[in-house]
């Protein structure tokens, strides 16, 4: 379903009041139960949790997202996930692994269909979430962290004050 969306256009997913950190909760359950030694790590902001995204396509996102760390970190490691809203209003979302990283030749192309440093990838991963935030008027972008790992940042809007979650 998910490589028919990147080839064959559809109409826009339906976008709901949805729980950051239930997704988040949601998403590490179903990447992260094989690989025990990985932790995960919130820092969200506790006001704002609601955001504007289709609730099926925000948990694909995080889980291909921490498959990936999970992956990278050789299923020993930290994923971190923090919040904050950003001068613009949007919420500011970054997933931050402690795995080798990602070199800086490839953050122009990582979210490119088939491209994979994976010995058995097949490059599709990032490029399904980079469609799925797109489809949901979001953004997404990888950067070198200060330290080591990889860092995604994520913005999308707030849910309306008031919004109740769609479950």
């Amino acid at each position: 379903q998910d490589l028919l969306g990147l080839v064959k256009p559809r109409l826009a997913p339906s976008r709901d009041p949805t729980s950051l950190a239930r997704a988040i909760q949601e998403s590490a359950d179903r990447s992260l139960r094989q690989a025990p030694k990985m932790q995960l790590a919130t820092q969200l902001d506790p006001v704002n949790d609601l955001i504007w995204f289709n609730k099926d396509q925000l948990i694909q996102v995080f889980t291909n997202l921490f498959r990936n760390a999970r992956d990278a970190c050789r299923g020993t490691g930290t994923i971190l996930v923090d919040s904050r809203v950003d001068s613009e209003g949007n919420l500011q979302i970054r997933i931050t692994d402690d795995g080798p990283g990602i070199p800086e030749a490839d953050l122009p192309v990582i979210f490119e269909p088939f491209f994979s440093k994976k010995e058995n990838g097949i490059g599709l991963g990032l490029a399904i979430v980079k469609h799925l935030v797109t489809r949901n008027n979001a953004t997404i972008d990888a950067v070198k962290p200060p330290l080591t790992g990889a860092c995604f940042i994520l913005n999308v809007r707030l849910a309306p004050e008031g919004a109740a979650t769609s479950e």
